[in-house]
Parts: structure tokens; C-alpha cells; sequence
């Protein structure tokens, strides 16, 4: 492997929040205790929000339930969620406190569902941002600076009459607050000795810019008796009008003997808030909000360190039974069923083409193992599981093009559907309205899905035909089980799913509110598309003749569900359905003769939308008003946008003829998050809300316009304003660009390199479990033949696996490492030797013992056939040494090439330093 460890390594992180509810939030009044406000919660990286909340009217306890999840593209220091009152009249929203977590917090509660108090906010703590600061001592005589090469002692300093000076000089600063959109910083440096504060200077204010570049130096006059001091470097915001802003403050505690002895410190540190604000104590109560974390860090190095493991999880179709598969293994070590494992193996399945084969072998292991057709894929079993997570991956244009209409039109009329008579307040007048009113949308939802089958993705009709002849085969005896194990999937886990939580599945933009009532109507919605779901022509026939059957016929609790389902159905809603079914489990060779149902009226399907700004094209002078508002859509075909979502389009970029699609500079418009689409007429620049936002913009408008011909190899990373180009001066606008495009991978879906990352930190994170599973393999192959286990076991004397890890990010973050690095050395062909075993369970029969399963350890796991799972955990053991080794040598490298102050020193989450780029060196480069 001929790469080095400063090359092509990246770190990715991931974050997941979910939000349950508050409790005990202050009244909104004093007088009267029992007065709720409208609240919401919004998530915040410092001080960039990123997601927002519904609000919840009138309550003091709001339950929330909603989640968010996003990869996180930029460094943060502090995730900070806020509980918010909105304020219809002034329509400036007010806090309520706010919760702060560290990325130290974050992994102490990572994966824990926590009650977190809820503190105050004052403009002291809104800090947020990084300084670069240089701190050093020199010494002068007569004016003059002595050499550094010779350093004297101190009592040398002493007896010249040396006099000493601390040097301190401000680089640089970064991601600073910014006061209604602009900020324009300076910095006071003050010197303290037993908190009085001894001298104090400041350096010139910069304007307009959250990133300054001081580039100021100060000194100060130390006495010879001070040893111990302090600086503290405080952040403002000028306003020539009024008192200055304040943006945050760094504090070094310093000691003069441990300065003379090293190298000048050079590190960024975090701004903190107001010393004053940090050390108080005395809040008042604000309630609290209970939340679950998840986050994720996962170290990704290139492609060829994960030959191993990505030909061991692509190869696991092949292995029979395939309980005994790398990817089968993987998915139930992990607990909770194995829901952080199943992403990552479908998405690498997905690209290597391989996710059929391994379904189809799951399908078949679980359909051996089920006596009962009714119950087949009813459970939540790894089968069901991958195809929940497939159909999301595959399917959802698919979903958008047959639902997103729907979903927005049950948003936005508001109509009630309510027809559980016990929430009703006038019911004769009421139900029939609500009745009619769901009528209509179970009706549009049930002509939309069953006239869809054309737009199925043939890689879903390959699943779904594959899951029909096994079923056909299985259970020759029961023709409806065939449609059955479709319908389960298409109606049950993908179609009612959606319905059911649109957020989850893309169907309404992700700050959009869903109000109670349009809530309820969903839930309403989803549970018809389920039940029509089971119907068919060969489970239900003569339909209209059972209905008073009930327990023959659809499986409601409710009797007003019941009731409203008995005037829903009529004699084609079988017919249709089975259709249906028959048409995307059809062979993939009789798919294009399908019919398929043309709407040239429709609207294209929408892949994203939402409020950016947008600086007007073809505009030589820079102006406020070139920065509008736009509603924007994004189609399979084209970018467009209007003055708001109902609007008609001002202008429309189809995809093909776009060139290319970068990030732009802050410095060009003094503005964050700002993506240029470049085009043969020009440039379109267009500023997204946030940093998750930006990065969800340009992966998906790359994806889109990957296999574009002509595009650019070279762009313009800043603005051609006032004449020329920002980044090289040039004044020729039609200039080719002087930095290259960012590297893409030409039609990639998916990051396999992260994927498989993932999929091992998830090994090496559950790692007592795999010991388990390993040791009662060994109990079995004792107890079947002992002392001819020929050497299934006689690696592990020379490959002992540690149960103790080392991590610098969390329990299941791709950094970490095994305490004993794996050992030394996995000998292929060293089956000499036979470990003598302290057998356990000797006195069970073998039957008893393959059927066992490995519990006590977070996880249970049933054993096939121990001698084919032994050498896949053999298999995956050697993959996970071999990366572990990588991300120890990669650790030796960060510390090697990572300067904390002066010290070679390990990273510490809790401590205030930044750890500076490493710098490659001989020392530090590892080739395997």
C-alpha cells in the first residue's frame, strides 16, 4: 500500500438527534402559574442553526417527538439545542435557556436517552469561533533582543540585568458570531497579575469579515519577580454608535519559568464566554428537555485498506447457510437489533450489485425456518429490516413521484378527518364532513399507488419477483402468500410508512411544521393504505359479501375504522391491488411490456426545495439588492426557482447544461455558505441557510450532473466584482479558472470507503460480543469432536483479541484501537497445535449445544453451524487487526505531526487547544 498517512484521510462525522419532550417550563407570566407558551426547540453547531422544531402551542410540557439527522461538514466546538417561545405579536421569538454539549458531552451520552437541564442564555455566553494566537518570552539588553540559539539561565538573566518581555501576537480568528449578518471584530489583549488587571492594548478593527486576519503583535514588561500571570484575549464587535459587542474571550494561565524553557506556543484556542457568566451558579429553574444522541467519527482511509472486508461482505451471498456470512455476523452483533449495521451493508451491497443475491439467501434461510405463511416478514428480522432500509435507499424518487402531492395537499388544506366519534364534538354534524374528507385522500392515495407500478425501479421488481417464487416455492400449497411477502413490504413498510412520517421519507422539507390535525390525517391515511394492502383477488374473494366478517376480513381494533372502511372498499379495490402486486414482481423480462400510466400534466418530481438567497445574474456592480429570496426546486431535470413556493418559475437551468458546482469563498460577499453553479452563461450564486444545508445542495446537485459533457476542470473560487477575479486578479471575465474542481466520483451513490469504515468501527465497538459468539463456537466443536478441531482454534494462541479498546472519539467511532493492537501476527496455515479448553457444557448434546445462543453479552445469536462461523469470525478478526493497525499508526502520526503549544502531546477533547494541521514528515510517513 503506497500511500502516506497524511494523504487521503478523512474524518466524517455524523450526528442524530432526537428530541422527546420538555418539562416544567417556566409560565409566561408570574401572576398566573398554569399559562403555556408556543414553543419549539431549535439545534444549533455554536451558534449556526441547523434544524428547527414544530411549535407546540399553549403548553408547558410540550411533547416533541420529532428527530434530525445530518453529517456534519465543519469543525464545531459546542452543539447547543435551544428551547424557544414564538411571539405572533412582535414576531421576534424569545429564549427560553438552551442546552450546551461539548463534544466530550455529546460522547458521554452518546446513544443514552438523557433529561438534560435547561439553562439561561445571555448575550455573554453567545459566544462561538477560534483565535490563533503566538505566546513567547524575549529578553533584552541595552535594547537589544539576546539570542535564542544561546539561551542564558536564569541567574545569567539575572546578574546582565536582562529584562524580559512576554510577546504575544494575534494571527488570526475564525467562524466569529456575526451582529445582523456583518461583523466587524477587534481584540484587547490585557495582562493580569492576582486578578489586577496590570496592562491592557487593543488591535485595529477589521471590517466586515467573520475570519479577521489581525496580524498584530504586542509586548509587555515582565518584572523579574513575577512567575505566575495571566492573559486574557478578549473578541468584539465594533459599533461606531454604541458600546461594542461582545464576541468571546480566551484566558492563559501562564508561568515565566515554564516559557524560558521551551519553544514559542503557536495553537488555536476556542473563545469562552465571560468569565464572570461561566462562574455563576445561581440559575433559575427553566425545566428540562429530554433528548438521544447519537454521534459517530469515523476515520476513512483509501479504498485499497478495505480490500479485506469489502470482498468478505460482498462474497456473503455465497456462503451457506448465510447465518454464517460476514455481513449476517456483522448485523447481529450490534444490538438493538442491528439498526446501526444495516445502512452501511445495504448501501455496499447496493453498489457492488450484490443486494439481491444476499436478500434472496436471507429470504430463503427465514422462509426454512417459518412454518406459518401469515407470519412471514410480519417480524423485525434482518430480512425485513435490509428491505425497509433498500426500498428508503432505491426508492425514494419513486415515493416522491407516486405521495409528494398527496402529502402536500393534506398539509396545506388542513381538512379534518377526524372519524373516531369520541373526539368529536358534534358528531352527527361532523363525521360525515371528516368522512368524505378522508375518503377523498385514502382515494387519491390508493389511485396513485396502484397506477405506479411502471415507475417502480427494476431493482425493487428484481427483489420483489425473487421474493414471490420463493414464497411460491416455500408454500406451494397457499397461492397468497406469494402476493403476501410483496404486499408486506410495498403497502405495509414503504407506502403506509411514508405516509405515516413524511419527514423520515423526504416527502415535506424538514423545517416544515406538521400540525396535530394534518398529523392525525396522515395516521388516519396510513392505516387504509395497510389494510388495502392485504387485499387481493385470491385472499379476498367475493370482497362486498364479507364484510360483516370481520374477523375474516381486515384486522381493525377501532369499530370506527371498521365502519369507515366497510363504505370505502368496493368489488375493484382487490382486483386492483392484485394487479398491482403481479406487475412489480413481474420478470424483469416482461417489464417493458407493462402499461404505463402517462399524466403530461403532472409536475416533475422534486428532489429538494426550499428558501435560498440568490445574487441576481449578470450583474457587474456590487449591491444589497442583488441578493434576493428565492423559492428554489430541484428536479431530475432541471433547477428553477420563483419569488415563493406557489409562484411561477423566473428561470429555469436544466441539469445537462450545467459546467459545475463549487463552494464560494466567504471572503467575495462577506457571506457564509454561498455555492456557484457554474453555466456557459454565466455564474448563479445562491446562498444556502445553513452548513448541513450547503453540503445537502451541492452533494445532491453534483450527483445530479456528474455524467455532464463538458464540464469545467478548473474554477474561480472567489467573485469577479469591480473588474476582476478576487482569487487571481485577472480582469478578463471569461478567464479559465485558476483552482481545480473538487474530486468527484462520476455517478458514485454511495461512499463505499465510509461505508465499510462504518461497518468495522460497528465490529471493533462490539467486539465482547464477538468473543462471545466466538467462544460458543468452541464450546460446540469441543463438545462435537474433541481434539480434532484440526486448527480452528490454534490461531488464537498466537492472535489473542483484546477486549480492552482505546478510543478518542466514541464506544463506536472508526478512531479507535485495539489496546494490544490485535497482537502480532495471523499465521494463514499454522494448524499445528490443538489448545488444551476448560470445557463448560461437555454434558450437553450436540444438538442442545447448535442450538444455542450467546446472550449475557448485549446480543443473541443462534449458531447454525459452528465450524462455517468460526472461519468467517477467523476472517473478519484478521480485517479488523489489520485496520486497527492503520488507525494506530495513523494515531502515532497525529501526535508525531501535532504541536499543543510546545509539547508532543496526545488530543484531548476537554482542553481548550486545537490541534494545528499535522505537517508530513519521513518520521511520520507508513507504508505497508
Amino acid at each position: 500500500m503506497a500511500w502516506s498517512l497524511g494523504d487521503q484521510v478523512r474524518t466524517i462525522e455524523k450526528l442524530a438527534v432526537i428530541f422527546g419532550e420538555a418539562k416544567n417550563l417556566p409560565p409566561k407570566g408570574s401572576c398566573n402559574a398554569d399559562s403555556g407558551r408556543d414553543v419549539y426547540c431549535s439545534l444549533r453547531l455554536d451558534q449556526e442553526e441547523i434544524y428547527r422544531t414544530s411549535v407546540f402551542e399553549k403548553t408547558l410540557n410540550p411533547f416533541i417527538a420529532e428527530q434530525f439527522r445530518c453529517d456534519i461538514p465543519r469543525d464545531f466546538h459546542l452543539l447547543n439545542i435551544y428551547v424557544n417561545e414564538r411571539e405572533k405579536v412582535s414576531n421576534k421569538d424569545k429564549v427560553i435557556g438552551r442546552v450546551s454539549l461539548s463534544r466530550g458531552d455529546i460522547l458521554k451520552f452518546h446513544a443514552k436517552e438523557h433529561w438534560f437541564n435547561i439553562e439561561p442564555v445571555d448575550a455573554d455566553s453567545e459566544v462561538q469561533g477560534k483565535i490563533h494566537l503566538f505566546l513567547a518570552l524575549q529578553h533584552f539588553q541595552n535594547g537589544l533582543q539576546l539570542s535564542s540559539i544561546h539561551p542564558l539561565s536564569e541567574e545569567e538573566l539575572f546578574r546582565s540585568g536582562a529584562e524580559t518581555r512576554l510577546v504575544l501576537r494575534i494571527a488570526e480568528c475564525c467562524d466569529l458570531n456575526t451582529i445582523r449578518g456583518y461583523c466587524d471584530p477587534y481584540a484587547v489583549v490585557a495582562l493580569y497579575r492576582d486578578n489586577v488587571k496590570v496592562d491592557q492594548k487593543r488591535t485595529k478593527a477589521l471590517r466586515k469579515t467573520s475570519r479577521p486576519s489581525f496580524e498584530e503583535t504586542f509586548d509587555f514588561f515582565l518584572p523579574r519577580d513575577w512567575d505566575r500571570f495571566e492573559v486574557k484575549v478578549s473578541l468584539y464587535h465594533d459599533v461606531q454608535l454604541g458600546s461594542s459587542v461582545f464576541l468571546g474571550e480566551v484566558r492563559l494561565g501562564c508561568s515565566a519559568a515554564e516559557l524560558r524553557q521551551q519553544e514559542p506556543v503557536s495553537a488555536w484556542y476556542y473563545l469562552g464566554p465571560r468569565e464572570e457568566f461561566s462562574k455563576k451558579n445561581n440559575y433559575p429553574e427553566l425545566g428540562a428537555l429530554r433528548l438521544k444522541l447519537h454521534f459517530t467519527s469515523d476515520t476513512v482511509f483509501p479504498s485499497s485498506t478495505y480490500d479485506q472486508l469489502r470482498q468478505l461482505i460482498v462474497s456473503s451471498w455465497q456462503v451457506q447457510p448465510i447465518t454464517c456470512s460476514a455481513a449476517y455476523i456483522i448485523s447481529q452483533l450490534v444490538p438493538a437489533g442491528g439498526k446501526e449495521a444495516i445502512t452501511p451493508l445495504v448501501r455496499v451491497l447496493s453498489e457492488t450489485k450484490q443486494i439481491v443475491k444476499f436478500l434472496r439467501a436471507v429470504a430463503e434461510h427465514e422462509m426454512s425456518n417459518t412454518s406459518d405463511a401469515t407470519t412471514l416478514f410480519r417480524g423485525n428480522s434482518l430480512l425485513s429490516r435490509c428491505v425497509d432500509e433498500f426500498m428508503k435507499f432505491v426508492g425514494m424518487q419513486y415515493l416522491q413521484s407516486t405521495l409528494r402531492s398527496l402529502i402536500d395537499r393534506v398539509l396545506s388544506e388542513r381538512k379534518p378527518c377526524e372519524i373516531d366519534p369520541t373526539k368529536l364534538s358534534d358528531e352527527a354534524k361532523q363525521l360525515p364532513i371528516n368522512t368524505q374528507n378522508l375518503k377523498s385522500y385514502a382515494d387519491e392515495a390508493f389511485e396513485a399507488i396502484t397506477k405506479s407500478a411502471a415507475e417502480c425501479p427494476p431493482i425493487l421488481r428484481e427483489l420483489f419477483n425473487a421474493l414471490k417464487r420463493l414464497a411460491a416455492k416455500r408454500f406451494p400449497k397457499n397461492s397468497r402468500t406469494q402476493y403476501s411477502v410483496v404486499s408486506v413490504f410495498v403497502f405495509l413498510r414503504f407506502f403506509a410508512a411514508a405516509i405515516l412520517n413524511p419527514k423520515l421519507f423526504d416527502l415535506c422539507p424538514p423545517q416544515r411544521s406538521v400540525d396535530p390535525q394534518a398529523n392525525r390525517t396522515l395516521t388516519l391515511i396510513s392505516k387504509v393504505v395497510q389494510s388495502v394492502g392485504n387485499l387481493t383477488s385470491k385472499n379476498v374473494e367475493a370482497s362486498r359479501a364479507r364484510v360483516g366478517e370481520r374477523q375474516n376480513f381486515v384486522p381493525y381494533k377501532e369499530e370506527y375504522m371498521w365502519r369507515f372502511y366497510s363504505q370505502f372498499l368496493n368489488e375493484s379495490h382487490p382486483q386492483k391491488v392484485t394487479s398491482f402486486l403481479e406487475m412489480i414482481s413481474s420478470n424483469l423480462k416482461t417489464i417493458s411490456a407493462l402499461p404505463r400510466e402517462s399524466n403530461n400534466s403532472s409536475p416533475p418530481v422534486v428532489l429538494k426545495q426550499g428558501s435560498l438567497t440568490k445574487r441576481a445574474q449578470n450583474r457587474n456592480k456590487l449591491g444589497l439588492k442583488q441578493f434576493k429570496k428565492r423559492y428554489f426546486f430541484l428536479t431530475s431535470k432541471a433547477l428553477c426557482y420563483s419569488k415563493n413556493k406557489d409562484g411561477n418559475p423566473l428561470c429555469e437551468i436544466p441539469l445537462d447544461e450545467v459546467l459545475g458546482v463549487e463552494r464560494l469563498r466567504e471572503e467575495s460577499f462577506r457571506l457564509n455558505n454561498v455555492l456557484q453553479i457554474v453555466q456557459p452563461s454565466g455564474i448563479l450564486y445562491i446562498q444556502c441557510n445553513n452548513c448541513v444545508e450547503e453540503q445537502e445542495w451541492l452533494d445532491l446537485l453534483r450527483r445530479l450532473t456528474a455524467s455532464n459533457r463538458h464540464k469545467v476542470q478548473a474554477f474561480h473560487p472567489d467573485a469577479f466584482i469591480n473588474g476582476e477575479w478576487l482569487c487571481c486578479r485577472s480582469r478578463f471575465e471569461g478567464e479559465r479558472g485558476c483552482s481545480p474542481v473538487s474530486r468527484t466520483e462520476l455517478g458514485a451513490q454511495v461512499d463505499l470507503d465510509r461505508e465499510l469504515e462504518r461497518l468495522h468501527s460497528l465490529v471493533i465497538s462490539n467486539w465482547n460480543n464477538f468473543e462471545a459468539l466466538t467462544e460458543n463456537c468452541d464450546t460446540i466443536l469441543n463438545s462435537q469432536s474433541q481434539g480434532t478441531l484440526g486448527g480452528l482454534r490454534a490461531w488464537q494462541d498466537d492472535f489473542t483479541l483484546s477486549t480492552s479498546f482505546e478510543s478518542s472519539v466514541a464506544s463506536n467511532s472508526g478512531t479507535s484501537t485495539l489496546t494490544d493492537t490485535l497482537n502480532n501476527n495471523l499465521e494463514n496455515g499454522d494448524v499445528a497445535r490443538t489448545p488444551t479448553y476448560i470445557q463448560e457444557d461437555v454434558n450437553k448434546t450436540a444438538d442442545e449445544l447448535r442450538a444455542m445462543t450467546v446472550s449475557g453479552r448485549k446480543t443473541s445469536f443462534e449458531i447454525d453451524d459452528a465450524r462455517s462461523m468460526k472461519v468467517a469470525l477467523m476472517a473478519l478478526a484478521k480485517c479488523a487487526k489489520e485496520l486497527e493497525n492503520w488507525h494506530r499508526r495513523y494515531r502515532d502520526y497525529q501526535k508525531t505531526g501535532t504541536v499543543r503549544g510546545t509539547k508532543q502531546a496526545p488530543i484531548s477533547l476537554e482542553d481548550n487547544y486545537i490541534v494545528m494541521k499535522p505537517v508530513l514528515s519521513s518520521q511520520a510517513s507508513h507504508k505497508r
